[in-house]
């Protein structure tokens, strides 16, 4: 029995106050792209209490449209059994307006790539040692992904290239 898949394409979905992608038993999968416009007054929970039941994937790739919510949390609740989160940007604009987050709760890890398109945040907090965002560019052929951070926030940023939890093209010698 698998997990489940959706896609938004096209048109506009307001969803009040949280878009949780739950995998408690299941492995999920969320697709973004083409003129879809997601607008989440509150969070947008990713892997939500991932794992519960069995190791679980919760999987979001976005290739363009737009994704805007106030929060953006990765393992909003426990993770369990090694589950792992992987959001792949390749276009269009994620924003979270106050803050993207992976926080440390569980055993579970998080991937973030960027290989195109925004992640426009108002704060980052990573606080998983086993969960790193990887932006892919835009050095070399590897693509043009861009995160954009409200304020002067280059000390918490060297904090987390330091840490190994942002790097660029696999190092943080990319970024």
């Amino acid at each position: 029995d698998g997990g489940a898949v959706a896609s938004f394409t096209c048109g506009t979905v307001d969803i009040g106050d949280r878009f949780r992608i739950i995998s408690r038993r299941k492995d999920m999968t969320v697709n973004i792209g083409g003129t879809a416009d997601i607008y989440v007054d509150g969070d947008m929970r990713i892997s939500e209490n991932g794992g519960r039941k069995d190791y679980t994937e919760c999987l979001v790739n976005m290739d363009g449209g737009t994704e805007n919510a106030n929060r953006i949390n990765i393992f909003d609740d426990e993770a369990e059994n090694g589950s792992i989160a992987i959001v792949n940007l390749s276009g269009g604009l994620m924003i979270a307006r106050e803050r993207f987050e992976i926080p440390n709760r569980g055993d579970g890890s998080a991937t973030v790539s960027i290989t195109g398109g925004v992640m426009q945040l108002g704060d980052i907090v990573l606080n998983d040692a086993d969960s790193v965002i990887d932006v892919n560019g835009p050095l070399g052929d590897h693509g043009d992904g861009v995160i954009i951070l409200d304020g002067n926030k280059s000390a918490t940023i060297g904090g987390y290239v330091s840490e190994g939890t942002i790097t660029g093209a696999g190092s943080s010698w990319g970024v």
